[in-house]
């Protein structure tokens, strides 16, 4: 509620006074004059509401009622901490806005997981519950947590997650043929051999969100492989070693995830309308490579720095399963390692490259009829390229020497993609286009 500060006291007759009160204020000369000051006087605190200072925030709870009841920064809000938003709806105090809104991300809800499509946290009567030392004979609940094989033999409809609690896992687990999103935040697996990889069989469909990759041992592993049909839905993974294997799966998506010295490797010999997705990714030492089968693969907003020999993307042996459907390699900054999309003896369908840099690639962009090249930033420059809007030039990154690929002022890449693209963000999830047009390359020149 608005509460008055001070006592009013208003001077009589025609002199001005000599001594301000600070309770009064005024806020044009003419308002000044009628109630006796000589010139503008601002409050010190609060605001000015008819020539009196008035406070604008709150002291407590009880200064606030109605749709905003509790008191946060002085300001009267409608929740203070997330238990206070009572419908399921909205089940999130905002920390800027203090507003109860959905939730977005995982560790938001006190269960540890959101249902990301409705935004509402899901209630743990819905999720296993796997720890490191956990058993087959446990009851996979937050007090009695099971083995992550466990979990994968009896995860259903109405139990469809599981959550991995934290600490490092030493034996991965096979999902045959059922699907399963699995939540792992603070959690680490360690492969070590074959029984360490986590693997989606038989038309499973497998999500993981936030989950730690470290291969070690003689013989590396990749942490996750996808096989017979299957489904990887992978965000926010952090993973060194050998990490992403799939072969013959019909959909493999990639997002927010960091890679070091294990790339991803793609095949879909046998499966019809394969579909491959990496966005807002950064891969180090290695690269993507997709080989083999009628598939449409989409990059976008990548880092790429490739060890030398190593692969920066392969797109090789592809059959046209989807006619008329062009693969689509596009905002990605390509630093050393070697490009491949020239297939002479196959009817492969259209790559389509755009907006990337190409940084010191060790070899000339193969150019053929299956691969495109539009509003790319070459370095060194190359005089034969399939396509239109192509340059050349200094792409002015702010520290490459300690992986630092953003652009600076006075790049060529900035302001030159094609005007009519319509991708929306970068490799940072900042907001495309912040000039006239998008900048080439993964990241967007923010003011």
């Amino acid at each position: 509620m608005l509460r008055i500060i001070g006592i009013i006291i208003v001077a009589v007759g025609s002199a001005a006074c000599t001594k301000q009160n600070p309770a009064l204020c005024c806020e044009t000369e003419t308002e000044c004059a009628a109630v006796g000051f000589d010139d503008v006087q601002s409050c010190e605190t609060g605001v000015c509401v008819g020539n009196r200072c008035e406070s604008a925030g709150c002291d407590g709870n009880e200064d606030c009622g109605g749709v905003t009841p509790y008191c946060v920064a002085a300001a009267c809000a409608a929740c203070d901490a997330s238990s206070a938003c009572e419908d399921p709806a909205a089940p999130v105090c905002d920390a800027t806005t203090h507003e109860c809104r959905r939730c977005s991300v995982d560790n938001e809800c006190g269960t540890g997981v959101c249902d990301l499509s409705t935004g509402t946290c899901v209630d743990e009567s819905a999720i296993l519950f796997v720890s490191p030392g956990g058993t087959a004979l446990a009851a996979c609940t937050r007090a009695d947590p099971c083995s992550l094989e466990q979990a994968f033999s009896v995860v259903d409809v109405a139990r469809p997650y599981v959550e991995m609690t934290p600490g490092t896992y030493e034996k991965g687990a096979s999902l045959d043929g059922r699907a399963a999103t699995v939540i792992a935040d603070d959690a680490t697996l360690r492969v070590a051999d074959v029984d360490g990889s986590v693997e989606a069989r038989n038309g499973a469909s497998l999500t993981v969100r936030h989950l730690r990759l470290r291969a070690s041992g003689a013989t590396v592993y990749e942490g996750i492989s996808c096989f017979e049909n299957s489904l990887l839905d992978l965000t926010n993974l952090d993973a060194i070693g050998p990490a992403i294997k799939a072969d013959d799966c019909s959909s493999v998506k990639v997002r927010r995830s960091n890679f070091v010295d294990g790339g991803i490797s793609f095949s879909a010999a046998a499966v019809q309308d394969a579909a491959l997705v990496v966005d807002r990714s950064s891969l180090f030492g290695k690269g993507i490579s997709v080989v083999g089968g009628p598939f449409v693969t989409t990059i976008t907003n990548c880092l790429i720095v490739a060890a030398p020999g190593e692969v920066a993307i392969a797109t090789r042996r592809l059959l046209n399963g989807r006619p008329n459907v062009e693969s689509r390699i596009a905002f990605n900054t390509l630093i050393g390692g070697i490009v491949q999309c020239d297939d002479p003896e196959m009817p492969a369908p259209l790559r389509r490259f755009e907006a990337n840099i190409f940084m010191n690639q060790e070899s000339p962009l193969p150019v053929s009829g299956h691969c495109r090249y539009d509003y790319n930033l070459v370095n060194p420059a190359q005089g034969s390229l399939n396509g239109a809007g192509n340059i050349s030039g200094d792409p002015k990154f702010v520290d490459p020497a300690n992986r630092d690929y953003h652009l600076q002022l006075g790049s060529p890449a900035i302001d030159a993609a094609d005007p009519t693209a319509a991708d929306d963000h970068d490799l940072d999830n900042a907001p495309r286009m912040q000039g006239s047009r998008s900048d080439i390359g993964a990241y967007e020149l923010q003011p």
